[in-house]
């Protein structure tokens, strides 16, 4: 597997190293070579898996479109109005 990481140098000395989503990883090491190795070593102990959770069990999966009939899910409806008054809101000009 591979990802981008991004390492910086630190105010204080030192170097920090972050992976992003979906890992969201950070180490502080003394060197940039360091910060990677951390970063490295970390990923090679995780373990990374798949999570399948059944719709039935989980109200926001459906609302959010990812089965099939979400829009028959009791929540869809308030989904929608929150998202279309999030949208109207969002489009106001700055005052």
């Amino acid at each position: 597997m591979t990802f981008q990481i991004v390492v910086e140098p630190r105010d204080n000395g030192g170097y920090v190293a972050r992976a992003g989503s979906p890992f969201d990883w950070c180490v502080e090491a003394a060197t940039a070579d360091e910060a990677v190795a951390m970063l490295r070593d970390r990923a090679a102990r995780a373990q990374v898996i798949s999570l399948d959770v059944p719709v039935g069990t989980n109200p926001v999966a459906a609302v959010a479109g990812i089965a099939q009939g979400a829009e028959q899910h009791p929540l869809w409806a308030e989904w929608r109005k929150c998202m279309e008054e999030n949208r109207l809101r969002d489009d106001q000009p700055a005052e």
